[in-house]
């Protein structure tokens, strides 16, 4: 039971004497004393803090919450499960007269905050503990990793959350799959892809890459992308209230850089395109995420789209790619010389920054490319031709 105290002072009151004041005093202990609310209840497991918690896979993700009754106090009628991935952020899952719930839907290398809190006849208990578990982790992947999504999921997991704020991992958001630039028949097929429109509010959406060792640099990432308007494979342009980021994360999600981001300043082919390939230079556990942005201003209803995702110990283009283009020599001291069998429309010379340094209209077989002016390192040179893109490492001495 809980019971009240009241400190009452001998002094009048209006018209109320010390008699008065007393018996208001008699009438609070008897209401007092009918009060049911009960002390906390004992959590069991998983245990506080506990690390390496096991999830039944076989059962949708599945763990569960165990505890039980209050050692003190009144009696309890059932227990509201509160459950979240921030202390800050629980959410009632459900109440059960139990001294066990289930929970599914859980996600591995995450870290799970509950409480079983007791309700009795006026009400819950009061200022009981938060627990928290953190689930078993998955291996890291060791590249060569390369995923053209024709599987649902397949490691990568989705979340909700602003860039640089409390991200929280969910089941399903925007993110999808659907095929590459809105082409049934295209040669990608089933490509990862959002709809990016306004539904009213800001809209933060996230799409996750698996654990991935990258302790065997070097390292390449490259992936192919489309933009296009929704359900229509047509070209289609972000404008100033929306955009898509390409993120890297080497804590586990913990805090994140932005690699790249597709704007308004952004033409991308409604086809699709490879994107620039890139030497990574990460060294440890490392995920990746596709987050995308769109405020409740846009007026959008657009496509964007992911496919053959790759991180490679050789450039994704490279030798399959010689019989058909030749280029020479490598290390270039003054002047590239390249040659293909399609016609080639212009090459792009880009440092590992991303940044354009040199760029050269050919519209022919072959040419050269002078690189004279250029500081000796690494460069990658995209060249467009009328059968496609392609990318090759070039080192300039």
């Amino acid at each position: 039971m809980k019971k009240i105290t009241f400190l009452l002072f001998s002094v009048l009151i209006g018209n109320q004497t010390y008699a008065d004041i007393h018996k208001m005093n008699a009438d609070i202990e008897v209401w007092s004393a009918t009060a049911a609310i009960p002390e906390c209840a004992v959590l069991l497991s998983p245990a506080a803090g506990e690390t390496g918690v096991v999830i039944n896979a076989d059962l949708n993700n599945l763990i569960i919450l165990n505890w039980t009754a209050p050692l003190f106090g009144d009696p309890v009628i059932s227990y509201n499960i509160y459950f979240g991935q921030h202390a800050n952020e629980m959410y009632l899952l459900g109440s059960t007269s139990d001294f066990s719930f289930s929970v599914d839907g859980i996600f591995p290398n995450t870290t799970y905050y509950w409480q079983a809190i007791p309700v009795g006849a006026d009400g819950p208990a009061e200022g009981c503990e938060i627990w928290s578990f953190t689930t078993e982790t998955t291996a890291a992947i060791i590249p060569d990793y390369i995923n053209n999504f024709s599987i649902e999921a397949d490691g990568w997991y989705r979340a909700t959350g602003p860039l640089n704020a409390q991200v929280t991992k969910v089941i399903a958001n925007d993110w999808t799959y659907f095929d590459f630039g809105n082409q049934s028949d295209g040669p990608n097929g089933f490509a990862a892809y959002i709809n990016m429109y306004n539904n009213g509010t800001p809209s933060y959406n996230w799409f996750i890459s698996p654990l991935l060792d990258l302790s065997s640099a070097p390292l390449y990432l490259n992936f192919d992308i489309a933009l296009t308007s929704f359900r229509d494979p047509s070209a289609s342009t972000f404008t100033a209230e929306e955009f898509v980021a390409l993120l890297v994360s080497e804590d586990d999600g913990l805090t994140w850089t932005e690699l790249e981001r597709w704007d308004q300043n952004s033409n991308i082919n409604f086809e699709g395109e490879a994107t620039l390939e890139r030497t990574l230079t990460q060294t440890g556990n490392t995920r990746f995420a596709f987050y995308s942005y769109i405020s409740e201003n846009s007026e959008s209803n657009i496509d964007f789209f992911v496919d053959n995702f790759r991180v490679t110990q050789n450039l994704a283009i490279g030798e399959q790619e010689k019989e058909t283009f030749t280029f020479y020599p490598n290390p270039v001291i003054d002047v590239l010389n390249f040659s293909a069998s399609d016609v080639i429309k212009d090459v792009i010379i880009y440092n590992l920054m991303g940044q354009q340094v040199l760029n050269k209209e050919v519209n022919d077989l072959g040419s050269t490319i002078d690189m004279s002016g250029l500081p000796s390192g690494n460069y990658i040179a995209r060249i467009n031709s009328a059968n496609g893109m392609k990318s090759i490492k070039l080192v300039k001495s």
